[in-house]
């Protein structure tokens, strides 16, 4: 599956999905021309960081 279309899937922006692949957290590989093919047998590596979940501090912040 294409990078972008992982991303939409997932409902990330690209710029997010590609930020993973780089830091090595999507399991994807390069096509000589570029595009990025993520596995979707097994995308993600590693679990992601409690920062890219939705905070309950949003929440609590609205009146």
């Amino acid at each position: 599956m294409k990078l972008s279309d992982y991303a939409k899937s997932k409902g990330i922006s690209y710029q997010t999905a590609w930020r993973m692949w780089k830091r090595g957290d999507l399991k994807a590989t390069q096509l000589p021309s570029g595009t990025i093919i993520v596995d979707v047998n097994q995308p993600i590596i590693h679990q992601l960081p409690s920062a890219m979940a939705a905070s309950p501090l949003r929440k609590s912040a609205l009146p």
